[in-house]
């Protein structure tokens, strides 16, 4: 090889070896877990989704959280539950709103070190973690008051318990996982998911031991998650299923109108949920997963794989049945833990069919290495240019807007539901642009950022062109306020200035 190959090569060998493993390990933690309080720290205004979140639990009981909700969404009961006692201790303000996400997602990513130790070289640790601690989508989902990165907790908790508990004995994992049950289904819709495989993973350990206390425990366990399940179902689950929700899941169901085109479908939504679970790349880590699943089933290790790949079935099983939607979806960010314990698997395989110091191997070292710093180099992006959605200063404006009106004063905004909250105790406000009575005084409200993109000069328009005169405008972050006076107004006499 020539010089500067032999330092490339000794760079991607010293990447992929176990050296410095436990040094990169927590280099990357640290990282992981900075970035999660940066964003939170930033104290951004709710976008939308958010928005429609917290109006619930502000203006709904304990038992009205149960459903159904306004706005067509939907969240697990103890999950709003606990939320809603969080602004009871603390406010009701962004910081207490956004607590329970951020902790989840900084359990989840501690979670992660000694459950990826424990399936995996230590080379490929610190790989395993840089994939969830710099997933672009899993930092957004940290800093948002969403049950997502919850999902992400539960599943990594019990992935971790499967393998921790194994001294305990059979019954007693068994009891650990039967007290548990009551607490994270409700707490988290996709546990169920996770249970299931869970459930299937212990049953050659109960077939092995035979033992009559072990055969109870696991029917107990069934009783347990099977009636957990139905009282979720004709619950909260049934009450929050609205035909709103399933206008907005309808794109992640197939067309069974045409049969035979369900099988790339079901092969799409797979790509799509792993790039989705390690974003931007983890669609193409679907060989390496698929390596994975025969390696540790030829290996002896079915329970192994019926944990981590169950779920993923049942997920697509459920979608075909147009139950719960697949794919790329914040929904299965729950699958992200045995997606990437499943690809770094596959990759730590891959590497030992290359005999080291042969160029191929250096080919395929340094192509891995691009796909697995893709995420960091996705958030590194994100950190210097902010996501829009989350960039628009919608308290900035509200604020401003609610300090200079008047008793008369009509207030107007975009379709954006953010401003359904920050303007919730304004008796005027109305969201959409509407035709009023040319007469007093007007403010109109703009936004810009996703998922709406509206033009706020255009919308401003509308009203120039029926002689309504501009008196004011101010511009926050992806928002632009305008204060208007109708034709027949004889307040502030000012000339109209698009420019102003």
């Amino acid at each position: 090889m020539k010089p500067q190959e032999l330092k490339i090569h000794h760079l991607l060998e010293r990447a992929f070896s176990d050296t410095h493993a436990v040094l990169y390990t927590c280099c990357i933690l640290a990282i992981g877990i900075a970035l999660r309080f940066y964003h939170y720290l930033r104290h951004t205004s709710l976008w939308c989704d958010e928005a429609v979140m917290v109006i619930n639990l502000v203006n709904k009981s304990f038992r009205e959280l149960l459903g159904p909700l306004d706005y067509n969404v939907a969240g697990p009961p103890l999950f709003l539950w606990l939320s809603k006692i969080d602004s009871l201790l603390f406010g009701d303000n962004v910081y207490a709103w956004r607590l329970l996400p951020l902790v989840a997602s900084c359990g989840a990513l501690l979670l992660l070190v000694p459950l990826a130790r424990r399936l995996l070289a230590p080379a490929m640790v610190p790989w395993a973690l840089l994939l969830v601690a710099c997933n672009d989508k899993t930092l957004w989902h940290s800093s948002e008051i969403r049950p997502y990165t919850i999902d992400l907790f539960c599943s990594t908790f019990l992935l971790y318990l499967y393998y921790s508990t194994r001294r305990f004995g059979l019954v007693g994992r068994l009891a650990y996982f039967i007290a548990l049950a009551p607490l994270l289904l409700p707490l988290s819709y996709p546990s169920m998911f996770i249970y299931a495989g869970l459930f299937v993973a212990l049953w050659p350990e109960v077939w092995q031991e035979k033992s009559a206390a072990g055969f109870w425990g696991y029917g107990i366990l069934a009783l347990v998650l099977i009636g957990g399940a139905m009282l979720l179902f004709i619950g909260p689950v049934r009450a929050q299923d609205t035909p709103g929700l399933r206008f907005f899941w309808v794109r992640y169901f197939p067309d069974w109108s045409q049969p035979w085109l369900v099988p790339a479908w079901a092969i799409r939504k797979i790509f799509e949920m792993l790039r989705y679970c390690m974003e931007p790349t983890g669609g193409l880590l679907l060989p390496f997963v698929l390596i994975a699943g025969v390696t540790w089933w030829r290996n002896g290790q079915k329970p192994t794989v019926a944990l981590l790949v169950l779920p993923m079935l049942l997920g697509l099983i459920a979608s075909l049945l147009g139950f719960y939607p697949f794919g790329h979806t914040r929904l299965q960010l729950h699958l992200a833990p045995a997606a990437v314990l499943l690809a770094l698997k596959g990759l730590e395989t891959a590497l030992t069919w290359f005999a080291p110091g042969r160029r191929w191997r250096l080919a395929i070292q340094l192509l891995l290495v691009l796909l697995l710093l893709a995420p960091a180099a996705l958030t590194a992006k994100t950190l210097l240019i902010p996501w829009p959605a989350r960039s628009a200063d919608a308290k900035g404006a509200a604020d401003y807007v609610k300090s200079r009106m008047q008793q008369t004063d009509i207030l107007m905004t975009s379709d954006n539901w953010e401003f359904d909250y920050y303007f919730r105790d304004v008796k005027s406000y109305k969201r959409g642009i509407q035709r009023v009575a040319d007469a007093g005084r007007l403010w109109l409200v703009v936004s810009d950022a996703p998922p709406l993109c509206d033009n706020p000069r255009e919308e401003l328009n509308q009203f120039i062109r029926r002689d309504w005169r501009l008196l004011e405008q101010r511009d926050f972050s992806h928002i632009a306020v305008f204060l208007l006076a109708g034709p027949q107004s004889r307040q502030d006499k000012g000339t109209d200035n698009l420019d102003n």
